[in-house]
């Protein structure tokens, strides 16, 4: 029996704990400025002529999905201590309320910031308790997520992973530097190239520009070496591991790469807004589409990250604290 609870109690923390990475990914998701759910709620929406209320419920939804997963999980705990149960509460609520406030913005009524804040406070504070004690009652040993198993094989397989995600970010870096440097001045002043535009700003704003744009591309190519990092940090873990970690590395990194890009091109953007017609500081019809996708795949790399961690290894008890067994007379 006590083989049964031990399983019963793992595969209800590990349902927990996916489902605070589900919630943690749902906040990312829609975070106000940077969430890519609610750039794709305004883009489909306007696609497929489906109210944007209608699709700002499915994060929403989703939210609270996993809200009732993980109150269950917990609630089902033999002995729930107190600060758990109540950190997993505010997690919960603050998580809603955070999701439920960006969902706002497409509704008439409108994004709600102090929603949002007072969800982000709670969320903080139910985010360390459960913190605490995901920690306190992680496994007794050391252990992997696919046992130890290094080979010369499965070596390769995770360099080849890096490899392969290395590629796949230097793609999403060329991409994005073509949309900084040409889809994307175009479109702010109806076809106008970069040299155009650098010719008509005053000196600072073309400093301001060149480096913003210079930092920018510099930082999101950087990134591009990332999984390799990951790899080489994952060199004595079994592959399975190192397979995990490069993949969510590289999830991360693509977020990463698209967030380094438009914060390098606001500068740009902002000079053209106030100098040349029609003074608008959209965006691109591609930046529309790569930058809500990178940072929803960076979304899915941290909950996949939360979920496949493992709490530090609970140190063993001494054998010198033991009391020696009392004969039998």
């Amino acid at each position: 029996m006590s083989i049964d609870r031990n399983g019963g109690l793992a595969r209800r923390r590990q349902r927990a704990q996916w489902a605070g990475a589900v919630l943690t990914g749902m906040v990312l998701a829609t975070l106000p400025g940077f969430g890519g759910a609610l750039y794709l709620t305004v883009a489909v929406s306007s696609a497929a002529t489906i109210l944007p209320s209608v699709l700002a419920a499915i994060p929403v939804a989703i939210a609270v999905g996993a809200v009732v997963v993980l109150l269950h999980a917990v609630s089902q705990r033999p002995t729930a201590r107190p600060m758990t149960v109540a950190g997993a509460v505010l997690f919960s609520l603050g998580a809603v309320a955070q999701v439920g406030a960006s969902a706002l913005a497409a509704t008439p009524q409108g994004y709600s910031p102090v929603l949002w804040m007072l969800g982000a406070i709670a969320g903080m504070v139910g985010a360390v308790l459960c913190l605490g004690a995901w920690i306190r009652t992680g496994p007794a040993g050391r252990e992997s997520f696919g046992g130890d198993e290094r080979t010369s094989g499965g070596a390769r397989r995770v360099w080849m992973a890096a490899a392969i995600s290395s590629v796949a970010c230097l793609g999403v870096a060329a991409l994005v530097t073509v949309d900084a440097l040409e889809w994307g001045p175009r479109s702010q002043t109806d076809g106008l190239g970069l040299d155009e535009i650098l010719a008509r700003l005053n000196e600072v704003d073309v400093a301001s520009a060149r480096a913003g744009l210079a930092i920018g591309l510099a930082l999101a190519f950087a990134l591009c070496a990332t999984p390799w990092l990951a790899a080489w940090l994952m060199r004595r873990r079994s592959p399975r591991d190192g397979v995990r970690v490069v993949s969510v590395t590289a999830l991360v990194a693509v977020g990463g790469i698209v967030l380094m890009q438009t914060l390098g091109s606001f500068s740009l953007g902002m000079s053209i807004a106030d100098t040349l017609p029609p003074y608008v500081g959209s965006q691109s019809p591609q930046w529309q589409v790569f930058f809500p996708i990178g940072t929803l795949l960076a979304c899915v790399g941290i909950t996949l990250a939360l979920g496949w961690a493992r709490a530090p290894a609970a140190p063993a008890q001494s054998a010198a604290g033991l009391r020696k067994p009392v004969p039998i007379a």
